[in-house]
Order: C-alpha cells, then structure tokens, then sequence
C-alpha cells in the first residue's frame, strides 16, 4: 500500500511520491528529479515503501574503540547511548557486544538496537555514532587531565 508523500523504491529508482496517474506514478528523486513509473511495473517489478509503518525497524553498528578507552568503559557508553537516544524503540532493549577487531589487539562495539520507525533508521544510527563519538573524546579529555590512580 502506497500513498501520497511515502518515500519508495521501485527497483533501483527511489523516491517521494508525489501523484497517482492513471498511466504512471510519479516519483521526485532526493535530487529532484521526477521519475515516471508506469503502472504495469508497480506489479511486475520490487516496489519497497521506505516510509516504515510505524513499527520498529532493527539496526546494527559496528564502532572502533580509540586506544586508550578500556573496552569495559566503552561497552558501558556504547550501552547507555543505545537506550537514551530518542530515536530508540520504548519496546526493545538494545544490545552491545565486545568483538576482537584482530587490529593490534583492538576491539570494537557491535550494537544492534531498535529505531522507533523504520523512516528514522539512519537518524537513530547517525546519532547513536554521534553521542558514541562524543562521550568516547569527553571520556579520553578527563582521562587525561585526572588519571586514575592505583593503590600501592
């Protein structure tokens, strides 16, 4: 089911929908250009809505650890990001995993968690990388100025 202003796919063509014609739908491109899909092939051929239908749409990330970030430490920022983003589904938990990068004895953060809407699964990643990034530099910042000390 397609309707006015939902974003769709019609094989490699996307696009905002922006009439139904009797011959043809038409598509505007994110670049403005207005594509031209005849009927027949809206049958024959993948048509993908891309708007999402209100459910949770899953995504996952795969983020490095910057040297110096403990891999514990990062775990807990990746995980506490993943839930407060507001783009984040009310109905699923996300989960963080620590995963050898095979990089010099690196690791990385796989985070798979839910957005909202299957239309904001970009922004949900975008921001989740976003606020990773932040609080991975916020963290190395303090670190640095207040090293923590150790019993002797």
């Amino acid at each position: 089911r397609i309707k006015l202003g939902d974003s769709v796919r019609v094989n490699d063509i996307s696009g905002e929908v922006i009439e139904f014609g009797v011959r043809a739908l038409r598509l505007r491109a994110v670049d403005g250009s207005i594509h031209e899909i005849p009927n027949e092939k809206l049958v024959t051929e993948s048509v993908t809505n891309l708007s999402g239908d209100g459910g949770d749409s899953a995504a996952e990330l795969l983020i490095s650890i910057p040297a110096g970030i403990e891999p514990d430490r990062a775990l807990e920022i990746a995980r506490r990001v993943a839930i407060l983003t507001p783009l984040a589904s009310p109905r699923h938990r996300p989960e963080v995993f620590l995963e050898s990068s095979g990089i010099d004895g690196r690791f990385e953060l796989r985070i798979r968690g839910y957005a909202f809407d299957a239309a904001y699964q970009d922004h949900f990643k975008s921001d989740v990388v976003s606020r990773i990034q932040s609080d991975f530099a916020h963290y190395a910042a303090t670190e640095k100025h207040h090293p923590q000390t150790t019993d002797r």
